[in-house]
Formats: structure tokens, sequence, C-alpha cells
């Protein structure tokens, strides 16, 4: 099943209902000429991942909810109440179910941070927690959706982030060692932010960073990590697949293993 998301909710009620558009939008009426549009605006905000109801303001979310039930309840009962209107049922003054449903996932976010994704807490950086956080939950909705490149892509870029993290944390301590490893392995670039998944890998490896299993498999994915490059994609005549895609998450799920071992809170 794709992915609902608000913004898209928002596009399909103001295709299906322009009004919605318009700052002053409680003063239009919804009857049951309406009830097919109504009814797939109500399945689609129903397949809208609940991670994603989360405007700002708790009043946003009771007013959200509560109007999806009304929204539920009149469809209901246009099929056997003589009333059409729907404000006749509502009696809300802030306007019809529909258009606070538009107005309140107007305020509602695209990405959001699944509560299945792994918490991460051996990183002390909040900001920098959740953002990988909210990528580890993109990539989980790339692969259920099948969208194999963006997978593959993404979660490269979580391996090559985590691995930067760690040996930014180890610099100060490891300065030789570092040194050491970038001699050994040809590396020229002093600023490691603009390191490859491929320097990342070797270094971390040297420093006993990651294990050797996790070094091999970061190997294997490291090459489909640069296929965000549309030029390199054409030259190596390499297509992501689901085994890249797998090879590429399981690269960095090794990777948050070796660090939450390392770096494990006591």
């Amino acid at each position: 099943m794709p992915r609902v998301l608000p913004s898209q909710v928002v596009q399909v009620i103001e295709k299906y209902f322009p009004q919605t558009k318009l700052k002053a939008n409680i003063g239009f009426n919804l009857d049951r000429g309406d009830r097919n549009e109504c009814v797939s605006i109500a399945r689609l905000v129903d397949q809208i991942p609940i991670e994603l109801l989360n405007p700002p303001l708790m009043e946003d979310y009771v007013k959200l909810i509560s109007n999806i039930a009304i929204l539920n309840f009149t469809l209901e009962s246009w099929k056997t109440l003589s009333r059409s209107h729907i404000d006749d049922l509502t009696g809300k003054s802030e306007g019809n179910p529909i258009s606070v449903i538009h107005d309140t996932l107007q305020k509602c976010p695209d990405e959001a941070i699944s509560p299945k994704t792994a918490g991460l807490e051996f990183i002390e950086d909040i900001n920098f927690r959740d953002s990988l956080r909210s990528d580890l939950t993109s990539v989980t909705n790339a692969l259920s959706n099948g969208e194999w490149k963006a997978t593959t892509v993404l979660a490269g870029s979580i391996a090559e982030a985590l691995l930067l993290w760690a040996i930014n944390k180890e610099k100060q301590a490891k300065q030789n060692e570092i040194a050491q490893a970038m001699q050994k392995h040809g590396i020229k670039e002093n600023d490691f932010n603009r390191w490859s998944l491929e320097y990342c890998n070797k270094v971390a490896m040297e420093l006993q960073i990651t294990k050797p299993t996790t070094y091999a498999q970061i190997d294997i994915a490291r090459e489909f990590r640069d296929l965000i490059h549309p030029g390199r994609e054409i030259r190596k005549k390499a297509k992501c697949s689901i085994a890249t895609a797998y090879s590429a998450i399981a690269a960095f799920q090794l990777i948050i293993e070796d660090l939450s071992e390392k770096y494990r809170i006591l």
C-alpha cells in the first residue's frame, strides 16, 4: 500500500473542494452529492501513518481526531437520515469537518520518526540523533514501497554518517592512529567530513570502531551508495535492486550494533 502523506491529502481536498484554499472557508456546505469525494478523503486520511498526524498544538490534534470521527459519522448518517447538509449534523462553528481536516493537516509534517525506529541512544547530540532516526524511518518507508534505489542510497548515507560520527569522536584521543590509517590507505584529504564511505570504512576498521564482518558488509554496499550520481550509474551500468537495498540496510545495522556495544551508556 502506498504511503499517504498529510500534504497529499491536503492536495486532494483542495482538488475536490477549491473553497478550502480560501482563508475564510467555513461557510460552504456539503451534502449527499459530495459523498463520493468525502469517502475518498476519509479513506486517505485513514492511511496516513499515525506518527504524521502530529500538529504542533494538542488542541489541533484533538480537533483533527474529533472531525475525522464526525466525518465518518456523517458518511454513515447520509445513508439513513433525511437531513443532507453536513452542517446540520455537526453544529460546529469552526467549519465543516472537511475544512477542519484540511486546515489541520496543513500543520502536520510529511516526515516523522517512527516509534519503531532504533533509538541510537549512544549519540549524545540530540539533534543529530533525531536526524538519523528520521532518515532511518525514511529508509523503512522506502523499502516498504519497493523504492530500491532510494533505500540503497539513503541507507548508505546513514552508514557513512554513523562512521563519520564515530571517527570524529575518536579524533582527539587517536590522532596518531588516524594518521597512520590515512597513510596506509593513501587518504590525502584531511577533512573527515569530505571522506567517502570507502575511506570511512577503512579508517573505522583500523581504529577498531567496527568489526571485520561489518567492514566486509560495508565494502559490499559502498559501491551502490554513490549511485546517487546519475553519471556514475550510467558509467558502471549498475542498477539498484531489492538485493542492494537489503545489503545497504545490513551495513548500517551492523554499524549500529558495533557502535552500541562500543559506546553503550552504562
